[in-house]
């Protein structure tokens, strides 16, 4: 039975959609395992004979992989591949080969939910693919791996690496052999990151393996180790390869099924991640309740789900999350939350090390003796208290007392030393903020912001705006050409049908853009708020066919993935900061803090406005961003009315407050029309006030639409971008451009060496069409500071 493709067989089209959404690290993946089978019939159609197997042998070879075989045993498919090795005995086979299997797994693929207008997925969104180097007739071992790196690397540096693999049948001249290749490659700054393990469970003595690997990690090179993969595996042999990894080191471990008690102990307080499964492993396991995952499960270990051997298995990545949430018996029937959080758990298992010659920012893994800054202050905090305690002349010991009582220093010190330890070796590291970008090589920084407005449920249109913006790539995933991407809003599918894959593009962008720096800021409209309340006036009834039911809809946007999205990730307006010395995205303002010439350096955004007598203005931020999520949670989490029409409104829940029912109002900041709609006269002396509030310097907002053209007013401190992008009002296809730079000038003899750095801003704002770009500020200043 193919556990996997049961399982997948079995999930509703928004299991499916959501399973395509996580960003997935594929990371137990060998290549020679996973070549599609199309790929190996053509290498078998042009195989000559060099080697010790026949044609007719690599031929039934392949049709009984095409046909799918019967494994029974972990290690029965070692005997199906002689017939790959022979077909990928030469460079040029081999690399058609590893181009193929790059493919699979990073190319974008129609997706399986038969959604209309669901976006192609790839496989995974980062790939660490292994292979062990064969020496041939036709190549060397070196030859084999610079032949996968040269395919490899055809890929950004953030989509996949090559770990290099010793087999166990190996000697030690051979396994010293590859060991050298995989740091010669590192060396050259070539794309390896560690080295593997594998190969039958139960051949040689580890002892052999020490050595080499060993030289691999001091080398920098990550390691990853097939480990306890059968009850046979001896506890010596376990252990034997738990000493090779050092408490701190980076390292991960294969399968880790049959770890004896004292290995379990070492694993689980190293947090080694480990490569799991499922689907392999199901072959050999009564029921899906047997697997070793659920042990792994309970405690919260690492883990990073994978595929192994995508060809004998019958399986793919989406496949094996699918074994995570199918209902039992055919899996383990987890929910959203806990199958998102261990696709987290195996993205940050990724990176065994850091690639200095690519923009790669690894957040994952800590290397061998790794700091852990933040740790490391509360430790020195503690000594510095501690050397001060310890030369405080102690005080007379009271006479009531007995003499075995600790003092109140002792006390101190003691609890000093298990917070300052549990600090150190216990509390997990926090997932990395977005880094700003650090200045260039003269000095100068710079910040690219795209922000676009209502989208209405248009997911192509939606496409050709974050392309033609730079923000999306032609694989429809985060570009890197832009720091920051915002939403204003109105991204609900109310006119149109795509609200599910929307909404999944933007967390899948959210997500990409985290592991390169990048940010993605996204706001509830007033078309969010009111599918949340219950009025559906504008949602079409296929829009509501694609959830399933108006109750299965309700569910969604409450309890269901994307409701969980707009509590976590949505906001009603956001303050961006052009300068990072400002503070992170959302920083409240604070006026009257020290005196900064970039003190208004910042951006407002928010869907309808800031109207000038809302009475939540300030502090700002936060102030309006926690009234909408306590007014979100509210309508949430209570009993969901049926949707207005065909029934009556419901309104808003009846312990909502007064600030709260502001905040939906007329003059709230998802209705306001004000900026749009009222005169100059009026709008142009308003918003002077309310920016000098905010601590900004332009508010951009959407909600208005105007279908020709982005609509800037007094000087571009009001900036209206809806432009009817959704096909349903035909409107112009547009974005809003912010380049942001800060360059210091060059110091004049004239000017004193103790005076403050000058500096040039230039901010310039364009809207951006299909077919034209157009300046609407272009604003240079001088400045004095040091930032």
């Amino acid at each position: 039975m193919n556990y996997s493709a049961c399982a997948l067989e079995s999930l509703n089209p928004s299991q499916l959609l959501f399973l395509e959404s996580l960003p997935k690290a594929e990371l137990h993946a060998h290549l020679n395992g996973s070549i599609p089978i199309s790929c190996l019939e053509q290498l078998a159609k042009n195989y000559k004979p060099s080697c010790a197997i026949g044609s007719a042998e690599v031929t039934s070879a392949v049709e009984a992989l095409a046909a799918g075989v019967q494994l029974n045993e972990i290690d029965d498919f070692f005997t199906l591949f002689p017939a790959i090795y022979a077909l990928t005995s030469d460079v040029h086979s081999l690399q058609v080969a590893a181009r193929a299997v790059l493919d699979e797994f990073l190319k974008p693929q129609p997706s399986l939910s038969g959604i209309g207008g669901a976006p192609d997925v790839p496989q995974c969104t980062y790939l660490e693919l292994r292979s062990t180097p064969r020496a041939t007739d036709q190549m060397t071992r070196l030859e084999y791996v610079q032949a996968v790196l040269d395919e490899v690397e055809r890929f950004p540096s953030d989509k996949v690496t090559f770990i290099v693999s010793v087999d166990r049948r190996m000697s030690r001249s051979e396994a010293d052999e590859v060991v050298d290749i995989a740091i010669r490659m590192k060396n050259e700054g070539r794309r390896v990151v560690g080295v593997d393990l594998c190969g039958s469970p139960l051949a040689n003595d580890i002892s052999v393996f020490g050595p080499p690997l060993s030289r691999a990690r001091e080398a920098g090179l990550g390691l990853t180790l097939h480990i306890a993969e059968t009850a046979q595996n001896s506890e010596e042999d376990t252990m034997a390869l738990l000493e090779l990894l050092p408490d701190g080191c980076k390292a991960r471990l294969g399968h880790a099924t049959f770890l004896n008690p004292a290995a379990q102990l070492i694993v689980l307080n190293r947090k080694h991640a480990v490569e799991i499964c499922i689907g392999r492993r199901s072959k050999t396991v009564p029921t899906i309740d047997a697997h070793h995952i659920n042990d792994y499960l309970k405690i919260g270990h690492p883990l990073a789900v994978s595929t192994d051997d995508i060809l004998p298995f019958k399986t793919s990545l989406i496949a094996e999350y699918a074994l995570l949430m199918a209902a039992p018996p055919l899996g383990l029937g987890l929910g959203e939350d806990d199958v998102r959080n261990i696709a987290y758990g195996g993205s940050q298992s990724r990176g065994l090390i850091r690639l200095t010659n690519d923009k790669v920012r690894s957040t994952n893994l800590r290397s061998c003796g790794g700091s852990r800054h933040s740790h490391w202050a509360l430790v020195i905090i503690f000594f510095i208290v501690a050397a001060y305690l310890i030369y405080l002349p102690a005080a007379a010991p009271s006479q009531d007392v007995g003499t075995m009582a600790p003092s109140a220093r002792t006390i101190i010190l003691g609890s000093l030393s298990i917070i300052s330890l549990y600090v150190l070796f216990h509390l997990p590291s926090s997932t990395p903020a977005p880094q700003a970008p650090l200045p260039g090589p003269d000095g100068q920084f710079t910040r690219r912001i795209v922000a676009v407005g209502d989208l209405h449920g248009d997911l192509a249109n939606m496409k050709k705006v974050l392309k033609m913006a730079g923000v999306l790539n032609e694989t429809d995933g985060w570009s890197g050409n832009v720091d920051f991407f915002v939403q204003t809003g109105d991204m609900i599918a109310d006119r149109g049908d795509d609200t599910l894959e929307m909404f999944a593009l933007m967390d899948k962008l959210r997500e990409e853009a985290l592991h390169v720096g990048g940010q993605v800021l996204s706001h509830l409209g007033n078309h969010e708020l009111m599918n949340a309340v219950g009025d559906w006036r504008y949602v079409y009834p296929s829009e509501i066919a694609t959830f399933g039911s108006i109750k299965a809809r309700q569910q969604m946007l409450t309890s269901g993935w994307l409701g969980k999205s707009w509590r976590a990730n949505y906001t009603i307006t956001s303050r961006l900061p052009l300068h990072p010395s400002l503070g992170p995205p959302n920083t409240d303002y604070k006026p009257k803090g020290p005196p900064d010439p970039l003190s208004h350096a910042a951006l407002s955004f928010v869907h309808g406005g800031l109207a000038p007598a809302l009475s939540s203005l300030t502090p700002y931020p936060s102030a309006i961003n926690a009234l909408g999520l306590s007014l979100l949670g509210k309508l949430q989490d209570r009993v969901q009315p049926p949707p207005s029409p065909p029934y009556p409104y419901p309104g808003l829940p009846s312990e909502v407050t007064w600030t709260e029912d502001e905040l939906y109002g007329a003059d709230g900041p998802v209705w306001y029309r004000g900026w749009a709609s009222e005169p100059d006269s009026f709008v142009c002396t308003a918003v002077e006030g309310v920016l000098a509030k905010i601590g900004v310097r332009r508010m951009i907002m959407g909600h208005t639409p105007n279908f020709e053209h982005i609509v800037s007013r007094c000087n571009g401190k009001i900036i209206v971008i809806d432009t009817g992008i959704s096909k349903a009002y035909g409107g112009a296809l547009s974005a809003l451009s912010i380049t942001y730079t800060l360059t210091p000038q060059v110091p004049s003899r004239f000017v004193s060496s103790s005076s403050a750095p000058v500096w040039t801003e230039r901010e310039v704002v364009k809207a951006v069409y299909q077919n034209k770009t157009e300046v609407l500020v272009d604003s240079t200043r001088e400045v004095r500071g040091s930032w």
